[in-house]
């Protein structure tokens, strides 16, 4: 609801409902979260974490893969990133392989027709020139956010962090600065932002590459197939 704080239901949550305009559940088990959303008319829904989720018996499967470091140090949480193995991908009915250059990356050897590409357009805000830049952000991999700010040729001088989906310490932030963060971070900072604060969200738009297609396909079909069984 309108109400609803990401103390409640994290901050991805918000943030999907916020940027998305569509009704957001968050939950566990995930089972029981699409069963309510089924009771409020959804014919079609999208799950965070489904491979973990085998009470899902999900429609179709996607896998997002970072083109850049897909595997990072290949041990499974909380040793390193990952929930699974590489071999996980044997179950995934699509596999989207994505980067944060201008363009798709290209292809791994080992892909095959279930494999599209994508990347990210970021935007970084128009800055005021006679301020110092700052970097606030409580995500997986903070410094990837630092590196794309300074890759546009803004000089960051401050950096502030906190684990993924915690609360940044807002009181460290200096109001004589303009900071820069994400819109995950925003959803969750937003509930008790100081007023005197100048926090500015770059903005990230994910853009089809090679076989992109398939995946805006595979979602109307499942979408079609739902409303011709209603």
């Amino acid at each position: 609801t309108a109400e609803t704080g990401s103390a409640q239901v994290g901050d991805e949550a918000l943030m999907a409902r916020h940027r998305l305009g569509s009704h957001c559940y968050s939950g566990v088990p995930r089972s029981a979260v699409i069963r309510m959303a089924q009771r409020h008319g959804c014919g079609l829904a999208i799950s965070d974490d489904g491979m973990q989720s085998p009470d899902l018996l999900p429609d179709q499967l996607i896998v997002c893969l970072r083109a850049e470091d897909p595997w990072g140090n290949g041990r499974i949480l909380p040793a390193g990133p990952l929930r699974e193995g590489p071999e996980c991908l044997q179950r995934a009915d699509l596999v989207v392989w994505h980067g944060l250059d201008q363009g798709a990356p290209e292809l791994p050897v080992e892909a095959d027709e279930r494999w599209v590409t994508a990347w990210y357009e970021v935007t970084v805000p128009e800055l005021p020139p006679d301020r110092e830049i700052g970097v606030a952000t409580a995500i997986a991999d903070p410094f990837r956010l630092v590196r794309t700010v300074e890759a546009s040729g803004q000089d960051v001088g401050r950096v502030l962090t906190a684990p993924d989906h915690r609360q940044l310490p807002l009181r460290q932030l200096d109001p004589q600065m303009t900071w820069l963060t994400t819109s995950k971070d925003f959803a969750r900072m937003a509930e008790s932002l100081p007023e005197n604060l100048d926090i500015r969200v770059v903005e990230v738009k994910l853009l089809w590459g090679d076989g992109g297609e398939r995946v805006e396909q595979m979602l109307r079909s499942l979408a079609m197939a739902r409303e011709s069984s209603a």
